[in-house]
């Protein structure tokens, strides 16, 4: 299944999908992109957000992914993977305090934006790094 969604590109099969998000990601659009993310899980439960075409993104972004995660997973759903994160995607969650985020805080038992910093992989191969 392929299609746009609210101008971005959405794809996925069997509950799982992948949203690309593009552009300056921000305050300017933020309406437009929270309405993509929650109807995009209202079609895939388990959402990756790839984040190859972005050019730019703020601490609104920020705190409109981490509200829209919360939200999902009172419904059993849930933003799995940032994807294709660019360099300046991190120096954004550590200019807002995001990058180290203890799981309590959030209320979730695990934490989009703790996944997403630091180490690229995921994170059952950095333990497997580490045997």
């Amino acid at each position: 299944m392929d299609n746009e969604l609210h101008g971005f590109a959405l794809t996925g099969t069997d509950g799982k999908g992948t949203l690309f998000l593009t552009g300056e990601l921000g305050i300017e659009n933020g309406q437009t992109v929270k309405q993509a993310l929650v109807d995009a899980l209202a079609r895939f439960p388990e959402l990756t957000l790839d984040l190859a075409g972005a050019e730019g993104v703020d601490v609104t972004f920020l705190q409109m992914v981490c509200a829209v995660h919360r939200g999902a997973a009172d419904k059993g759903a849930s933003i799995v993977c940032l994807a294709n994160r660019p360099p300046f995607f991190d120096d954004a969650l550590r200019r807002a305090g995001l990058d180290a985020v203890p799981p309590e805080r959030c209320g979730l038992s695990e934490c989009l934006f703790a996944s997403a910093s630091g180490a690229s992989e995921p994170p059952e191969a950095a333990s497997a790094a580490e045997d």
